[in-house]
């Protein structure tokens, strides 16, 4: 999934959140969402417009499919939905307030990077469907934000969810899907486990020349340290 945008100033948040969320969340490699930035005047109108709701909030979201929470989405599935000259399908919208990224990091001690991260992950995860009326809906999508802050990198506390063998398992097949194999015709894939939440994926990459071959956990590995992790918990 690609997070499409303009804003230099938190591009390398951006990046994170769209690596992570897309894992997390089993996003297709061929999607997108547009977000957006504004100031506390326009989100008010856009959340008066659109919801009824005179009053500034701090991200909005406008989901382009109806899908459920968890559902695994499939472009076929979506024809009518399908960029035609990109190919890529059409997720949905985010709209975030500049203003409330700043007053809301200073209110709950997070900092503007923690805040604005979550904010994201927020946004891309009612997007994709969930949901927070009800006690239930709360603590899932609650949980795969913080999974998905925790896997770039980006905690809260101590109590981020850990990743468990299965969900690592399914990263690792994930990342089966892109090996690049004409020769032993195997794929591989592989996903690693950081000591601080943080999960680095990899697939084997073969090579007419035997030796310059490389197996998915060198890959993965090599993500890893080259991105400061140190300390391997999982593989």
């Amino acid at each position: 999934m690609r997070i499409i945008f303009d804003n230099e100033k938190y591009e390398k948040q951006i990046k994170k959140i769209e690596k992570s969320a897309s894992k997390v969340l089993s996003l297709p490699k061929k999607s997108y969402i547009e977000l957006d930035f504004v100031e506390k005047e326009e989100i008010q109108e856009i959340n008066k417009r659109t919801r009824g709701v005179d009053k500034i909030t701090d991200v909005l979201s406008f989901p382009n499919l109806d899908v459920l929470p968890g559902e695994k989405i499939k472009i076929k599935d979506f024809p009518f939905d399908v960029d035609y000259d990109t190919g890529m399908l059409n997720l949905g919208s985010i709209v975030v307030c500049v203003d409330k990224i700043l007053e809301q990091a200073k209110e709950y001690g997070t900092g503007e990077n923690r805040e604005f991260c979550y904010l994201l992950t927020h946004g891309i995860c009612h997007v994709l469907g969930y949901d927070h009326m009800e006690e239930d809906e709360k603590k899932e999508m609650r949980r795969m934000e913080e999974k998905a802050l925790c896997m770039a990198g980006i905690t809260r506390d101590a109590e981020a969810p850990a990743v468990t063998d299965e969900e690592l398992l399914a990263l690792a097949r994930r990342a089966m899907e892109y090996s690049y194999s004409p020769y032993s015709h195997y794929p591989v894939g592989a996903a690693l486990l950081c000591a601080d939440g943080r999960v680095f994926t990899g697939c084997n990459i073969e090579n007419a020349s035997f030796g310059l071959t490389n197996c998915g956990e060198r890959t993965a590995l090599f993500k890893a340290v080259s991105e400061g992790a140190r300390q391997i918990t999982a593989i």
